[in-house]
């Protein structure tokens, strides 16, 4: 994964480990989520609460991960629905989903 890519990229990306831990966030998914504070370290559940969120995670913990997902994403004046294209890549030397 080219992070200094990812970094200037006009969409949001995230780099999540695993176990569900997120890795990497870029400014523009910062800016998607509305996010108040750097979710790096934390648990994408923690980040992204949800029954969806649950999903996606016990899905990427299955034998075959998906490639894509589609969920709400809260906003102020209601839930807006982003597909999440996921594919598998190393960050730094951890193996994580993209």
């Amino acid at each position: 994964m080219s992070k200094s890519l990812y970094d200037i990229s006009p969409i949001g990306v995230c780099a999540l480990s695993r176990s569900g831990v997120v890795l990497y966030a870029n400014a523009a998914l910062m800016r998607l989520t509305a996010a108040d504070h750097d979710p790096v370290g934390k648990n994408l559940e923690d980040v992204w609460p949800g029954r969806d969120t649950t999903e996606l995670l016990r899905r990427l913990k299955g034998t075959t991960p998906p490639h894509d997902h589609t969920m709400p994403l809260p906003g102020p004046s209601g839930p807006r629905w982003v597909k999440i294209t996921i594919q598998s890549d190393k960050f730094g030397d951890d193996d994580a989903f993209i």
